[in-house]
Parts: structure tokens; C-alpha cells; sequence
């Protein structure tokens, strides 16, 4: 039995690297440099699908990809994603819609 799993995982993982290969070189190229994106508006009550969206995680997402947009490099635009992504998670926003998930109901946003 286990062997028999290891042999699926293993041709599982030769079969997403060959497609990993095959793929190489024919995606967009992602620039080095500073990018012009057009303003971002966020919705009164945003929501995904049915779902409400925290306007305080949203303002955070907003703001992270405002401030990677402009920066010098592609290294320094992960990096201010990295540090969004942290401060988001920080948040009674990410708390709550944890915690909503976990209690299977909607979340509550405050903010």
C-alpha cells in the first residue's frame, strides 16, 4: 500500500515538473522596474460572491499593491508584498474571518 502511494506521488511530481518545464519561457516576462497600474476604487460593501469582504484588509491589499507597483525592482515589490501580506494577517479582520470559517458562518467585519 504505501509503496504503491509513494510511486503515485513520485509520478505525480515527475508529471508537474515536466509541465513546469514545458511552460518555461512562454509566460509574459515580469518587468524590473516600476509599473503604471490605473487607481484602484474599493466598493462601499465589498464582497466576494456572497461573501463580505473586510474593508480593513482590503484597504491594506490596496495599499500594498499601490506601494509595490512603484517600487524600483522586482525584489523590492515582493518585499513590500511580503510585509502587506504580514500586516494583514495581523489584523482583527484575519481573526475573525478564521474563526468565521472554522464556525462555518459569515464573518462579522468591524472595520
Amino acid at each position: 500500500m504505501i509503496e504503491s502511494l509513494t510511486h503515485a506521488l513520485v509520478e505525480l511530481i515527475e508529471a508537474a515538473v515536466n509541465e513546469v518545464h514545458s511552460l518555461h519561457g512562454k509566460g509574459a516576462e515580469i518587468p524590473d522596474h516600476r509599473v503604471d497600474i490605473p487607481e484602484i476604487v474599493m466598493p462601499h460593501k465589498p464582497m466576494a460572491g456572497n461573501m463580505p469582504l473586510s474593508k480593513e484588509a482590503l484597504s491594506i491589499t490596496v495599499k500594498t499593491i499601490q506601494r509595490a507597483a512603484a517600487a524600483d525592482s522586482l525584489a523590492k515589490a515582493l518585499e513590500i508584498n511580503y510585509q502587506g501580506a504580514g500586516e494583514i494577517s495581523c489584523t482583527e479582520a484575519a481573526r475573525e474571518g478564521i474563526t468565521a470559517f472554522l464556525e462555518k458562518r459569515r464573518p462579522e467585519f468591524k472595520k
